[in-house]
């Protein structure tokens, strides 16, 4: 028409995306129901002149999950001129309900800018595939200058903006379908959430605490060594002003609902203080690179790092770090606050790691087919306090192999006994195991041991007073699941060498019944002096197990107001009892008979069936006193049939 040609396309949008839904990673489930694609284009009818084409989508609709929804339009416009019969593009213009994006020639590079708001655009993709949302908060504007030189993409001016984001380059050659870095000079400020987002193509982040700020630098140049500095800050101190907050050496995060009750917390891997400064000098291979210098700091931990990198095939890391550690400070990132945990130890160490750290990046357990990364070390402390148990000073020979972390055995002290342990730590399951034979000889009781542990096997010591004696226990299994109670499993024997103690609540009710059955008069029981008592127990092996959540014992024997008692069955490792207490009726060393109790309460309030046992004590009372009349009105009848013959 005039010498000019006008071409229009219409295409029904479903026909074209519904087949390629698995191409184009449509989620199950999602289907487009109606919409349409328009391309236009006025071009001259000879080989010059101005040509122009636009390009959109009607209003799309489709079906999901959440049923029929609206999809906004979308528009391309583009206009150039036609020299010598090919196309010289002048300007571009894309824009869409998340954003727009413009480009333009200047001279032998293009000008692209434009904004795009991330929240929007994953509302719009999330409804054709299943996306996690963008940690990007507010709307980006980009600008650079952009051109392709062979295969590779030149950047300069590079500027990427947003409430949560900066990144700047001056210049920057980023290769195509090779295994090289790009080269030049990256900056990139803003939040940890915001960053994983730009990461996650390549990298899951999950070690990355979102409550941090991330600061990092790379710089490359041809035939010299590239360098990486990352540096992440709590969001507390680096939005704070300057020198009013001291360096944070404890999680920073939101108060919880609820307290957290295990040992190790959910965050102790994540990361939210760290600083990493790599220097890295690409070998003649092209993909092998030697580390020149590097140094990792974060709270509790300095390593100096050295060795190599290879990225052919994947991504394998020889690594040697001379450490500097401070287990108290690391202790506050591992464990949570009411755990019950604390270590004073510091000193230097030389770790050495092998293999592909990205192991640790998946989110799938690994299949233990084959091992990926390794590692060793030893690792000592001057003291370790746990809930009434207290250990010496001791060194662990650690190796680790993908998440299983263990060590050699640890000899070392115990609340003034030995011990001989051998751990195991699955860092995937939060599963901890000792290797059979591991043992504590000697061990010497106090108040704070009975509270936290010997509890588990009789409760009814849990809080005794003025403690002594000494234990042993022996282990042939143990596996312990900081998850999961009812899956902890354990069998081994607790040997008591002597102990003696004060009764606490739980049992001196019980011990005032016993004694004023001695004195034959109950009704005396609640003016009897408990004061006095002293409960004891004498030599004895007693096998256990873990089981469901429960720690089962058979027999374990007591000595109190000079009778032997005993208690069977499991307590609960959650608190609750499911305990018997054999009680004599008569004071004999063995045999007699006896009174079963159940002892009902939970393990911090014990509560044996007192009454049950004054019940029982009173029939028994009055049957001998009947027997003794009985025997008395039999035996005067004999006398008087002898004295007849």
């Amino acid at each position: 028409n005039a010498g000019q040609l006008e071409l229009v396309c219409t295409a029904s949008v479903p026909e074209l995306i519904n087949p390629l839904r698995r191409t184009l990673g449509l989620a199950s489930g999602v289907s487009l129901s109606s919409g349409q694609l328009t391309v236009s284009l006025k071009a001259p009818g000879g080989a010059a002149g101005h040509w122009d084409l636009s390009a959109g989508t009607s209003e799309l609709q489709l079906q999901n999950s959440a049923g029929r929804q609206l999809v906004p339009s979308l528009k391309l416009v583009a206009a150039g001129m036609l020299a010598d019969g090919a196309p010289r593009l002048e300007t571009a213009r894309l824009t869409a309900p998340c954003g727009s994006l413009d480009c333009q020639p200047q001279q032998e590079l293009w000008k692209v800018a434009g904004t795009l708001d991330p929240q929007q655009l994953w509302q719009l993709l999330s409804q054709f595939s299943d996306l996690p949302a963008p940690g990007l908060k507010s709307a980006l504007k980009f600008e650079t200058l952009a051109a392709v030189e062979g295969s590779d993409l030149q950047l300069t001016e590079l500027t990427v903006t947003s409430a949560d984001l900066r990144c700047t380059s001056s210049a920057l050659k980023i290769p195509f379908g090779s295994d090289s870095i790009p080269s030049g000079a990256l900056e990139l400020q803003g939040t940890a959430a915001a960053v994983k987002t730009l990461a996650a193509p390549w990298h899951d982040a999950w070690w990355l605490s979102e409550r941090a700020n991330v600061e990092c630098r790379f710089e490359s140049a041809a035939g010299q060594p590239f360098g990486l500095q990352l540096k992440a800050v709590p969001l507390q101190v680096a939005n704070a002003p300057g020198g009013v907050l001291r360096a944070v050496s404890s999680r920073r995060l939101p108060a919880p609902t609820q307290p957290q009750t295990g040992i190790i917390s959910e965050h102790a891997f994540i990361v939210d203080q760290a600083e990493l400064r790599l220097s890295l000098l690409p070998l003649s291979t092209g993909t092998d690179y030697e580390i020149t210098a590097g140094h990792l700091s974060l709270p509790g931990l300095e390593a100096d790092l050295s060795g190599s990198v290879a990225t052919k095939d994947g991504f394998f890391v020889r690594a040697t770090a001379d450490t500097q550690y401070d287990l108290a400070v690391l202790q506050s990132r591992v464990f949570n606050p009411n755990s019950g945990v604390e270590l004073v130890g510091a000193g230097t160490t030389q770790l050495t790691f092998s293999g592909d750290p990205l192991v640790y990046s998946e989110t799938t357990p690994p299949d233990g087919s084959k091992v990926r990364f390794t590692g060793g070390g030893t690792v000592a402390w001057q003291r370790a306090t746990f809930r009434g148990v207290t250990l010496g000073p001791a060194e662990a020979r650690l190796t680790l192999a993908d998440y299983l972390l263990e060590s050699a055995p640890i000899q070392c002290s115990l609340n003034n006994g030995q011990a001989v342990l051998t751990p195991q730590f699955d860092l995937w399951g939060c599963r901890l195991a000792l290797g059979a034979g591991s043992r504590v000889e000697q061990l010497q009781l106090t108040r704070e041991f009975c509270e936290a542990w010997l509890s588990y096997v009789n409760p009814l010591l849990a809080d005794a007073v003025e403690v002594q004696g000494a234990l042993s226990v022996r282990v042939e299994q143990l596996l312990w699941d900081f998850n999961s109670l009812k899956d902890c499993h354990a069998v081994g024997e607790l040997t008591i060498h002597q102990a003696a103690a004060a009764p606490g609540g739980g049992l001196t009710p019980l011990l005032a019944v016993l004694e004023a059955a001695r004195r034959r008069d109950l009704t005396a029981a609640v003016a009897v002096d408990t004061s006095r008592f002293q409960v004891g127990m004498p030599l004895q092996r007693i096998p256990f197990r873990v089981e469901q959540g429960m720690v089962t014992h058979q027999g374990l024997q007591l000595e109190a107001a000079g009778y032997r008692l005993a208690t069977s069955g499991s307590v609960g490792l959650a608190g609750q009892l499911q305990l018997t207490l054999d009680v004599p009726l008569e004071k004999v060393a063995n045999g007699g008979r006896t009174a079963r109790l159940p002892i009902r309460g939970t393990i911090t309030r014990p509560q044996p069936d007192t009454a049950a046992l004054v019940q029982t004590l009173a029939a028994d009372q009055l049957q001998k006193r009947l027997g003794d009349k009985v025997d008395r009105t039999v035996n005067q009848q004999l006398n008087r049939l002898l004295e007849r013959f």
